[in-house]
């Protein structure tokens, strides 16, 4: 199909020449925000879990098999990257993994239907809250 990505991750031809345009000018917008905010292209949140956008070359990325949390400059990348923390047990609740996000990276910001979306997801929750030893708020 002409938006699905190849089994190795990569985009097939037509669709980098059919989207090549906005790919492009997605990569300039961001890097533009990037030189005048100084922000880093990604901040590690916990322990090999990263929030913030691709690097620029693969020599600069983290070394080891870092995950990478991109939803390419929108705050649904905290949002999962909220979620990911509770279900992981860092934080108790998504309100504290976007503080500990917001301490990591404090540019990035959610939106009401952001919120909305997690405060739901808690409410339906499976498991109950992780207290104690390994929450950090």
């Amino acid at each position: 199909m002409l938006l699905e990505k190849n089994k190795d991750g990569s985009f097939p031809i037509l669709s980098l020449l059919m989207f090549s345009p906005y790919l492009y000018f997605v990569r300039g917008f961001s890097a533009l925000r990037r030189l005048k905010s100084r922000e880093a292209p990604y901040s590690e949140v916990s322990k090999g879990l990263y929030v913030g956008g691709w690097p620029s070359s693969p020599d600069k990325m983290s070394s080891g098999n870092p995950a990478v949390i991109d939803c390419t400059c929108h705050g649904r990348s905290m949002a999962l990257m909220s979620a990911l923390l509770v279900g992981l047990g860092v934080v108790d609740d998504w309100k504290n993994g976007e503080k500990l996000i917001k301490e990591k990276r404090s540019y990035i910001r959610m939106s009401a239907l952001h919120w909305k979306a997690l405060e739901e997801l808690s409410m339906n929750r499976l498991s109950p809250p992780k207290n104690g030893s390994n929450a950090r708020y």
